[in-house]
């Protein structure tokens, strides 16, 4: 599963290459530009300019039916792992951890987007309705907390465990693996990325510092992880709780912000069904609800 998107990616840059001498690199950057004069309007705060479709489908096709069958066995894959764990290691506490609430997280999106890709085989509908919207800002939050968590675990915690430890199949799962699904998924799906979007993938870090602060509060645990020890080092679990919140998770959005548009180039540039750029307007080319799926 983790090749595959890689090689098609690569497969058609070549093939294009050769056939028709385009300049990757300065295409790009045209695209990232047009579509950077579009998206800081104030409506894109919000939730617009998107086919409910694009919750249907993948970008790579318009094939329901074979993204049903993606979405069942990702979302399966990862429930499996999340019971797995849970039965094999008992863990009196495993609401309080971060990693668990990202890879809990992360399952929920996948189960919600199966949810709707079984709504859209059996409805076929093209409306943008409210659980699209709870569906995009979920996957948004997810996929950029998942990022910043594994960032912190192997950059701040995992010298404290054995490499026996960091070795271990749940681990490598937890910090890696559960990341790259949903990477995997961010180059599958249909679903955009809309960079002012960046303050509620803040907000769902700072909701889970408020939530060790409650844990403190209440006497449960002041300190979850080492540099967010309430008791002792209020100051510094603050410090942590703001770079990690309103600098790192914005940072992570921005990449995958990024990563979308290259996304969308791609399948640009693979000629795929429903991407033209012939006779678009740049804000068509960009944000075009149903003028151009590719960057819906």
């Amino acid at each position: 599963m983790h090749l595959l998107p890689n090689g098609f990616f690569c497969l058609c840059f070549l093939v294009k290459s050769e056939a028709l001498d385009i300049n990757y690199t300065e295409d790009f950057v045209d695209a990232m530009t047009a579509g950077c004069r579009i998206e800081f309007k104030v409506k894109h705060f919000g939730f617009t300019d998107c086919s409910g479709s694009c919750f249907y489908e993948s970008q790579w096709g318009k094939n329901r039916i074979g993204y049903l069958i993606y979405r069942i066995i990702i979302f399966g894959y990862a429930l499996a792992w999340i019971i797995a764990d849970v039965v094999t290691i008992p863990q009196p506490y495993y609401a309080i951890f971060l990693t668990n609430w990202s890879e809990v997280a992360g399952c929920l999106y996948l189960f919600l987007a199966l949810c709707i890709a079984i709504y859209g085989v059996a409805t076929e509908g093209k409306d943008l309705r409210w659980f699209h919207k709870v569906v995009w800002l979920v996957f948004e939050a997810v996929i950029s907390g998942a990022l910043i968590t594994d960032i912190l675990f192997w950059g701040l915690l995992s010298s404290r465990l054995s490499s026996q430890a960091l070795a271990h199949q749940f681990n490598i799962h937890e910090h890696v693996v559960a990341y790259l699904l949903l990477l995997i998924d961010l180059f599958i799906n249909k679903i955009p990325l809309r960079f002012l979007h960046f303050p509620y993938t803040a907000g769902y870090g700072l909701t889970y510092a408020i939530f060790t602060l409650i844990l403190h509060g209440a006497g449960v645990r002041s300190a979850v992880y080492p540099p967010l020890d309430w008791a002792n080092s209020p100051g510094i679990a603050v410090l942590y709780s703001l770079v990690a919140s309103l600098i790192a998770m914005p940072v992570a959005h921005i990449l995958h912000w990024g990563f979308y548009h290259l996304r969308a180039f791609i399948a640009r540039s693979c000629d795929v069904e429903d991407s033209p750029l012939e006779d678009r307007s740049v804000e068509n080319i960009e944000m075009g609800g149903e003028t151009n799926n590719a960057f819906e």
